[in-house]
């Protein structure tokens, strides 16, 4: 159990210093790419908020859950729309994605984008509809 807390927090340092061929090696040597931190974050979360298009795309390669949801009900892909990041929308989207979106907040994606300022994100959203 230790070896696999240390290994998840190695995980989520690596990520968030955008080492990838340690979340490479950390995969390879059996860590669960969906360690979280103690926002309930993983990995995932860090490398969209680096905008590291690699280091995704590795970490969805190695099976981390695209709709691990943060202790806000929020998930890597919501934070790609806050970032306004077109191409992780994209990467990130998938037939789930929409209905993972969270509920408490009473608003589809678009009208959330929307409403806080994200309007490339919310114009990307209506054509993928």
């Amino acid at each position: 159990h230790k070896v696999a807390q240390l290994g998840g927090d190695a995980l989520i340092a690596a990520t968030k210093a955008g080492h990838i061929g340690i979340v490479d090696m950390l995969s390879k040597a059996g860590i669960s790419m969906d360690k979280r931190d103690e926002l309930g974050q993983t990995a995932l979360f860090h490398a969209v908020r680096r905008h590291d298009k690699p280091l995704i795309d590795l970490l969805i390669d190695r099976g981390v859950d695209k709709g691990a949801s943060d202790h806000q009900d929020k998930t890597a892909w919501v934070l790609a729309i806050e970032e306004g990041d077109w191409e992780l929308i994209i990467r990130l989207l998938d037939e789930t994605a929409c209905s993972r979106f969270p509920q408490a907040w009473n608003q589809t994606p678009i009208q959330w984008a929307r409403k806080r300022g994200h309007g490339a994100a919310a114009a990307i959203l209506e054509e993928l509809q």
